[in-house]
């Protein structure tokens, strides 16, 4: 084995053996997760609702029934907030959980004694931040999913609204303005039609 490799396998006997290292480690990993939450939850859910907000409703403009937009909605924005969250949130969120293992594991410790350690320290913030990244990044890509189905329900509720009181007054509902676009200036294969969306894709 590698001189690192041994060192990585120390390392985890070590804090097999020892729990009061874990109950150091696991506090400095769920404070440094939560500092780090609201900016990228922000972030995520910003961007993926802000896209799919105006896609949902071109698509499903002249789709009469509510479930259809809902559904289609919480999917599109679910895999939108996920994606962005791993995209833009695993990069700081890694430094920033090595810092926080970093300043964790050093404070307690006279100054030549933590540069004397210096080398090891890194190596077991390395170690640990990799063993427990993904963990922390699938927790805020499910919160991300959470809030960004609530906020998309949230600015599509109007839409919402106006399909189920045309279904309660019997009538049939669809934007005129894009009705009218879409038959005069789209072509045959493209143009959207009132009704269902999903009768209307040939498979």
């Amino acid at each position: 084995l590698s001189i690192r490799r041994q060192r990585q396998m120390c390392i985890r006997d070590r804090l097999n053996v020892q729990p009061a290292l874990k109950n150091c480690i696991v506090p400095a990993l769920d404070k440094a997760v939560n500092e780090m939450m609201h900016l990228l939850l922000e972030k995520a859910v910003k961007i993926s609702v802000s896209t799919a907000e105006p896609l949902i409703k071109k698509d499903f403009s002249l789709d009469p029934d509510e479930n259809h937009m809902r559904i289609a909605a919480r999917n599109m924005v679910a895999n939108m907030s996920s994606g962005m969250m791993l995209i833009t949130g695993k990069e700081p969120l890694t430094s920033h959980l090595f810092n926080a293992l970093k300043t964790q594991f050093t404070q307690p410790l006279d100054p030549a004694l933590a540069n004397a350690y210096k080398d090891l320290i890194i190596q077991a913030c390395s170690m640990l931040v990799q063993d427990n990244i993904e963990l922390c990044m699938c927790f805020l890509q499910k919160i991300a999913i959470q809030r960004s189905i609530m906020e998309l329900e949230r600015k599509l509720q109007q839409e919402f609204e106006t399909r189920q009181r045309s279904k309660a007054d019997g009538r049939l509902h669809y934007d005129p303005n894009v009705f009218a676009y879409h038959t005069e200036k789209m072509p045959e294969m493209i143009r959207l039609r009132v009704g269902s969306i999903l009768s209307l894709i040939h498979i």
